[in-house]
């Protein structure tokens, strides 16, 4: 994949030749992803030499170029999307994401870029999420399922008695509604993904993008994560009502998808109001922080 990315971004020979010259030396360059902004941030410090002149250091903004998207394109690639993919299995798999993930590598841009003396600091940042973002481009099973409605007895209002909602999961006395769902993922191994699930622990799938809109999905993104419930992304996201649970466990290939209580599931999935929240993507799950992106490339053995 990275020769159909090079083949199409790859800077003219003229660049190339300047960094043979040993204009531009070794560099340092650390990756993640904010998951606050839905961004894949890059950013590197590259070794120039002292004596370049202004017009080399002119054609090293091509070099550096090229040099953050050959980063980005094999940190983007081991991004988890799922519970069983990275975007490198896409790749292999899907020929029209095959021709719509370099059009994405398009989109790259320099935000920032600084010449010290014998360095020169570069940043930048793609999209995941909007009008211009990899979700956008993934083809993942957007609302190929819906909620069954909730008819009596599984939703009775303030007469609500103890039953069986959808013929499994054991309910509480009275249905909630809920601005979103919260879900405390501390201390387990877990990964992020784009598109994670929530599964109840009979293995029911109660949450995903096959719930979910393609325009909503793409323009929110399917969860957020936060690291604790103060941060922003928590109350932005799920809302003043939230119902806050821990998860039973973490599942799949790559440790990405939630695994909550049948009883847990069943609130969810009781009042009208609250799967239509869902279906607005207003899932937040609570994870451990990592450490600091800017003093070590962390994320590479596990992205």
């Amino acid at each position: 994949m990275a020769s159909i990315v090079f083949g199409l971004l790859a800077v003219s020979g003229l660049f190339a030749g300047a960094m043979e010259d040993g204009n531009l030396d070794e560099e340092r360059t650390h990756s993640f992803i904010d998951w606050g902004s839905y961004q894949y941030r890059v950013q590197s410090y590259i070794n120039i030499n002292e004596a370049s002149s202004i017009n080399e250091r002119f054609y090293m903004r091509n070099q550096v170029k090229e040099i953050i998207l050959r980063k980005i394109s094999a940190g983007i690639e081991n991004i988890y999307v799922d519970n069983a993919h990275k975007i490198m299995d896409i790749l292999d798999e899907n020929e029209n994401f095959q021709r719509e993930y370099p059009i994405y590598l398009q989109s790259i841009n320099i935000v920032r870029m600084i010449f010290r003396s014998s360095m020169i600091e570069a940043s930048t940042a793609l999209p995941l999420r909007g009008k211009e973002g990899l979700l956008v481009h993934l083809p993942l099973p957007w609302a190929t399922m819906t909620y069954d409605s909730l008819k009596e007895p599984e939703y009775v209002g303030e007469a609500y008695h103890k039953t069986r909602v959808g013929n499994e999961f054991e309910s509480g006395l009275v249905p909630l509604q809920y601005s979103g769902v919260i879900i405390d993922l501390r201390g387990m191994e877990v990964n992020e993904a784009i598109a994670p699930r929530i599964f109840s622990q009979t293995g029911k799938l109660i949450y995903g993008p096959e719930y979910i809109v393609h325009r909503i999905g793409t323009q929110r993104g399917i969860v957020g994560y936060a690291y604790d419930m103060n941060d922003a992304e928590v109350k932005v996201r799920a809302g003043e009502a939230a119902f806050y649970t821990v998860a039973l466990a973490t599942k799949g290939l790559y440790k990405t998808d939630v695994v909550l209580s049948n009883k847990d599931a069943g609130r969810l999935m009781q009042h009208p109001v609250t799967l239509e929240n869902l279906q607005k993507c207003r899932v937040v799950l609570l994870i451990d922080k990592k450490p600091d992106p800017g003093s070590i490339n962390h994320r590479k053995s596990r992205m």
